[in-house]
């Protein structure tokens, strides 16, 4: 087979956004996993999707004491409730169960940051203790708490080796605490409200050029009460609203599992999440929510009469992220400790959404964000299929409208045929749509989700899909694999980019594929003619403008070799050579993390080379 690059000037350019990531707190990705906080219901506030009182959910009596909630003179109005200790003979208190009643894993010498706030009957005096499974001590300090509520800091740090641990608090008179939160003091960026520093650097090694987030299903929610709002999620900690999270359903568990302590803290918010962006380097492309429910579910809708409050989410959001100290929201974002604007250039207009009930909404919202804010890219959405009668009227809707989406958001959860199938998918799009973001895809290995894996053989297929993506240039802008994590033993779905465990990070050839195509992304397109192949090699081939290499990406999804004469315009040098290979059932494990990764090496040519396309393999050259 021949693969010939010509040199002839191309006028078709790559979007420096084409391959990012998107977020969402499914799979205990967010709470229990990228947010390093290690006490689920520290503000005991867990109330149940039916209004169940959970509060002590995750909290277990020490010794012979007894624990209640009670909400008589609380700290505040927004989360007025606290736990009660009440106190027996003996050594007694109150655990924190941590997340699934795991506990956490602490680390020798790592430093823990425990804030609480409290007060005390009597003897105020308590210790808090880092306590390991088998009962050792590894930490501890003493508190003593006044009489009326006030905010508590100490440092723990275990001076022996790590394992599973809890919190626990142990009193010696009647104690009342109202917020209790444990952090690692080693967070990514070193943030004292910050990402745990694993899978945030994950992350990071990406190079993502955007960031989708929170979601995804959660932001629709189940109910009005259910929707994910952005102004619940700033502001102090100990402030913020609990929310249940939609994926605690026993409907979305996988094998039995239970997911009943999964809520939303909102302790990574949108201020957070705007700062990660930073902390990562990508743009960040929030998703408000557009008036609307989960439509697979409820389907609730806020009439056309009343979005005035939904509308002003947006505008306010804007204004939060973009403007001065002195505006009235903006000065919100100062005062939580970022002075500089965020520079927000796009957002999401909900998520999965289709049908009149949606582009009667979005009309409304788009209306009003242009108005004010002319600068500002919308995305809207195509429904929740690759085909079918909601992205057909989804399609039909942003042709004829006066306000069309600056992006159309479409997503593809297929098998692995379908990916190999539709890499030209995009090949003759209609220029009278809008950009594709292609927001959530990923390749499935089994109809059944319990049964999906996260093969190198749904990996390559991906890489074929993203070649597709790439050539469509500049038809397609934006594109982002989905979910993006997952806790092991506690994910709703599969499969998923990212695997965790309490201390360590698994990453699947997924991740692989999405971190070639992204740290090697050109600027421009090249003809790339494909001679004497008897099957179809799937290709895309670009120029990096910074330094003129030419970037060949060739995926052979097949289980026999295919040998390759690369010519290039390119008289002589080098060629990095990145491949991914191997059996299409192989995957990574906790047991095996690295059983399936990219391999390198450098290859000198004169004008012309020849290589190997590995079966089941991706691969990409950067000539120089």
């Amino acid at each position: 087979m021949d693969i010939t690059v010509s040199a002839a000037p191309q006028t078709r350019n790559i979007s420096e956004k084409l391959y990012g990531i998107f977020l969402e707190d499914i799979n205990y990705g967010g709470d229990g996993g990228l947010y390093a906080e290690l006490v689920p219901n520290r503000a005991f506030e867990f109330e149940g999707p039916n209004g169940q009182d959970n509060r002590l959910m995750r909290w277990q009596a020490l010794g012979g004491a007894k624990l209640a909630i009670a909400a008589e003179n609380p700290r505040g109005d927004k989360n007025p409730h606290y736990m009660r200790i009440i106190p027996a003979q003996g050594e007694c208190g109150a655990r924190s169960e941590g997340y699934l009643g795991e506990g956490f894993y602490a680390e020798r010498h790592e430093a823990y940051r425990l804030t609480l706030i409290g007060r005390a009957s009597g003897s105020g005096e308590i210790c808090a203790r880092i306590t390991a499974e088998s009962g050792r001590v590894l930490a501890h300090e003493k508190i003593e708490l006044a009489a009326n509520w006030r905010r508590y800091e100490v440092e723990l740090m275990p001076q022996t080796a790590g394992e599973r641990a809890y919190l626990d608090i142990v009193v010696s008179g009647e104690t009342e605490l109202d917020f209790v939160s444990l952090f690692p003091k080693h967070t990514f960026m070193g943030r004292a409200n910050g990402a745990r520093a694993d899978i945030a650097t994950a992350l990071a090694q990406l190079k993502p050029a955007f960031m989708r987030f929170p979601g995804g299903c959660i932001v629709e929610g189940r109910s009005f009460k259910n929707m994910y709002r952005w102004k619940d999620s700033i502001g102090p900690l100990e402030e913020r609203r609990v929310n249940w999270n939609r994926w605690q359903l026993d409907e979305y568990q996988i094998e039995g599992r239970s997911s009943a302590d999964y809520y939303q803290s909102y302790g990574m918010g949108y201020f957070e999440y705007m700062q990660f962006c930073e902390d990562i380097g990508c743009m960040a492309l929030p998703v408000l929510n557009c008036g609307l429910t989960c439509q697979w579910h409820e389907a609730l809708a806020v009439p056309l009469n009343d979005m005035d409050d939904i509308i002003s989410d947006y505008l306010d959001f804007i204004e939060f992220c973009n403007g001065g100290a002195d505006t009235r929201w903006g000065g919100v974002r100062a005062a939580m400790g970022h002075e500089k604007p965020f520079g927000l250039k796009i957002i999401g207009v909900g998520n999965e959404q289709w049908d009149q009930v949606y582009f009667e909404r979005y009309e409304l919202i788009h209306k009003a964000v242009k108005a004010a804010h002319p600068e500002i890219e919308l995305v809207g959405c195509a429904g929740w299929r690759d085909d079918g009668w909601e992205i057909d009227k989804a399609r039909a809707w942003m042709k004829r409208t006066e306000y069309k989406p600056d992006y159309s958001d479409e997503h593809y959860y297929k098998p692995i045929e379908w990916f190999l199938e539709n890499a030209d998918r995009y090949s003759d799009y209609d220029a009278n749509l809008p950009a594709v973001f292609a927001g959530e895809y990923a390749a499935h290995s089994h109809h059944q989700t319990s049964l999906r894996r996260n093969t190198l053989g749904a990996a390559v297929a991906e890489a074929a899909f993203l070649t597709g993506i790439e050539n469509a240039s500049p038809a397609v802008q934006m594109s982002c694999y989905a979910p993006l994590l997952a806790r092991v033993g506690a994910n709703q779905w599969q499969p998923d980019m990212i695997w965790f465990t309490q201390n360590s990070v698994i990453l699947t050839p997924s991740y692989y594929v999405q971190q070639m195509f992204a740290c090697n992304r050109g600027d421009t397109l090249m003809q790339c003619k494909i001679d004497g192949a008897d099957k179809r090699v799937y290709v895309t081939a670009s120029r990096r403008a910074s330094d003129g290499a030419i970037i060949l990406k060739a995926v052979n999804p097949y289980e026999t070799a295919i040998s390759a004469a690369i010519s290039t315009p390119v008289s002589h040098g080098e060629a990095r050579c990145i491949e991914l290979s191997g059996d299409a059932q192989c995957e990574n494990t906790i047991e095996a993390p690295q059983n399936v990764h990219p391999k390198e090496r450098m290859h000198s040519f004169d004008g012309a080379f020849k290589c190997e396309l590995a079966p089941c393999s991706v691969n990409v050259i950067v000539i120089k």
